[in-house]
């Protein structure tokens, strides 16, 4: 029931790829971990881990995040399981 009230609050991450260069997540509370090659964020119950190379971090401050650069990997992991 929880999920069902997060998707009608809009509070789950939404994401949009614009191929390997560009990746956009709404909801995204936290960056976590930040270098060139690596990030990995909050957002909603889960935890993203974004791999590649010449990564930047943008526009944070609207409730969302644009990262830009060569994205080879992206995995998601739900928040609290497996720690």
């Amino acid at each position: 029931m929880i999920d069902e009230i997060k998707d009608f609050l809009c509070m789950t991450p939404a994401m949009w790829f614009e191929g390997n260069r560009g990746f956009t997540i709404e909801n995204c509370s936290r960056i976590e971990e930040y270098n060139d090659i690596f990030m990995q964020l909050a957002a909603g119950g889960l935890t993203i881990r974004i791999w590649g190379s010449g990564l930047r971090a943008s526009d944070f401050a609207t409730g969302g995040l644009v990262v830009s650069g060569r994205i080879i990997s992206v995995e998601f992991e739900e928040r609290g399981k497996g720690r």
